[in-house]
């Protein structure tokens, strides 16, 4: 349909540090540093060398997925730093808490971190160091009560919520790590039946009397968002469906990104200072303004569906009042439009200010 994508990873979860990037075509060795030049640059002159939609597309290295090996993150991403010729526009990226990267890896381009707890004042002050360095936020996964629940028990509002707290702070983009975990290979349990068992990440290893079935890592839907509809594993199950299914979350996760375009044309009719009024009233605390002081703390955005419904519906009764003293129309504002037949892993560009991931497949998110 000739869409774009908005974000390409290269080296996806750090796949790119297993195929020899220190060696040449010929298999010598010519370091890192200078295999960095020669590979990025292959990649940034494939890229301008397609069409518009391909070539508009932001490109990044990722270095490495949730590892502590800071000296390893640093080295690397100096090395980017210091890559000369048209390899030299692609950033670096790598999934680790923003407080240890403004610490222990400067260097680094784009920091993605997670958040469920985050202790308030050391967040705000790495945020703003962050600033400083020109290190980019993204945040992955996380869960309650920083944002929503991304697990099938969580509150249908739960992922509604989630574009909320990023647009509230800032944030660029927001990476779910995956959308068809239908093999638990990470717990040595191999293909699961999607539609006969809720947990699909994790170990079941205890029945508590407070939280039913628990173990390593346990989670309900944990990397599946997108159900298929024909099942060879599992043939007994199969509803024999040309493409996936959509979880209600990936819905939910979609309402909140349309809420988000109705809050930048809000904005754009009624006001930055209107618009910060419904998002405070709406999230009032969400991401590090939580903290970490109480486990058990109240959940701030609306756990009804009418309240959301209700505040986009005021939301568009104040564009329309605008509009009509303006004589002008919301057909005149650039709003993205969303693209049946997407498979979204990260969600869509919103409004130029979320910018995101999508995978290929099929299936109306």
């Amino acid at each position: 349909e000739n869409l774009s994508l908005e974000l390409f990873p290269i080296g996806l979860y750090g796949s790119w540090s297993r195929r020899d990037w220190d060696k040449n075509a010929s298999g010598a060795d010519i370091g890192l540093e200078a295999g960095f030049t020669i590979h990025l640059g292959r990649w940034e002159d494939w890229f301008r060398a397609q069409a518009p939609e391909i070539s508009s597309t932001e490109r990044f290295l990722y270095l490495v997925d949730e590892s502590h090996d800071y000296e390893q993150i640093e080295a690397w991403a100096a090395m980017i730093n210091g890559v000369t010729g048209s390899g030299s526009s692609i950033p670096s990226m790598a999934t680790l808490n923003l407080i240890d990267a403004v610490a222990q890896t400067p260097s680094l381009d784009i920091t993605c971190s997670t958040l469920g707890f985050a202790p308030i004042a050391a967040w705000k002050a790495a945020v703003a160091e962050a600033e400083r360095l020109g290190m980019r936020l993204w945040l992955y996964n996380g869960g309650r009560p920083a944002h929503g629940s991304t697990n099938t028990e969580g509150e249908a509002t739960d992922w509604r919520s989630i574009p909320w707290a990023m647009r509230k702070h800032g944030i660029e983009v927001y990476f779910y790590w995956m959308s068809t975990y239908y093999s638990n290979y990470q717990a040595g349990e191999g293909a699961t039946n999607v539609f006969r068992t809720a947990k699909t990440f994790g170990k079941h290893m205890e029945n508590s009397s407070t939280n039913g079935e628990a173990g390593w890592m346990y989670g309900n839907g944990d990397g599946v968002l997108l159900y298929p509809g024909t099942d060879i594993s599992f043939p007994q199950d199969s509803y024999g469906v040309w493409g996936p299914f959509a979880s209600l979350r990936m819905k939910y996760w979609r309402r909140g990104l349309q809420d988000v375009e109705y809050l930048e044309l809000f904005k754009q009719h009624c006001g930055e200072e209107l618009m910060q009024s419904v998002l405070q009233r709406v999230v009032p605390t969400v991401l590090w303004e939580v903290g970490e002081a109480n486990w058990f703390p109240d959940i701030s955005w609306p756990q009804r569906w009418d309240a959301w419904e209700q505040v986009r519906q005021e939301m568009a009764r104040g564009i329309e009042s605008a509009c009509a003293r303006t004589k002008t129309t919301t057909t005149d504002m650039p709003v993205r439009r969303y693209a049946a037949g997407q498979c979204v892993q990260i969600p869509l560009k919103v409004a130029q200010k979320i910018r995101a991931m999508k995978c290929d497949g099929a299936g109306d998110p």
